[in-house]
């Protein structure tokens, strides 16, 4: 899968990331929590069940905290959010207290309690082995068919077995 990968999220409280979306509706995410909030507030994950772009423009997206049409999750320990991340999506963590804190793009390192997830990608279970080598190819070879300007390496089959790099022989 050229887009798998595995990461920590670290979300600290009264922060957020605003919402964006994957390029392909070919893998899913995975969002395996690590840390929970132990201080109160609330970690949510925001996510708009439909493909592309906002309507908003580009720089009121940017600044986006909440949607109308939203669905929020919350992690909870030992279980796993699976999603379509080509659908828009945030993830927020909002400190404790009874009003509604704004959110800052940084935050205080004097707060305590950060939410912690392990974040995987892997391929959408839907798609065939065909489709995955298909993806594979048009993905190695720039994502056209013949794109001006690259000169194409042949690269050997066994290149992507563990322990073969593609450019030594």
């Amino acid at each position: 899968n050229p887009w798998s990968h595995v990461l920590l999220s670290v979300l600290m409280t009264d922060s957020w990331v605003p919402f964006h979306q994957g390029h392909t509706n070919g893998q899913l995410t995975y969002h395996l929590p690590i840390t929970l909030p132990s201080t109160g507030g609330s970690a949510e994950l925001a996510l708009i069940e439909q493909g592309g772009l906002l309507p908003e423009d580009a720089a009121a997206r940017s600044g986006l905290y909440e949607h109308p049409e939203e669905n929020v999750y919350h992690w909870k320990k030992g279980k796993t959010l699976v999603f379509d991340d080509s659908f828009s999506h945030a993830v927020r963590f909002r400190g404790g207290g009874e009003k509604k804190k704004e959110i800052k793009a940084s935050h205080d390192d004097s707060q305590s309690g950060a939410r912690v997830v392990l974040l995987a990608r892997a391929w959408h279970p839907e798609m065939t082995a065909v489709e995955r080598r298909a993806l594979r190819e048009f993905v190695r070879r720039g994502g056209e068919e013949d794109p001006e300007g690259y000169e194409m390496l042949p690269i050997s089959p066994s290149a992507f077995s563990l322990g073969v790099h593609p450019l030594r022989p």
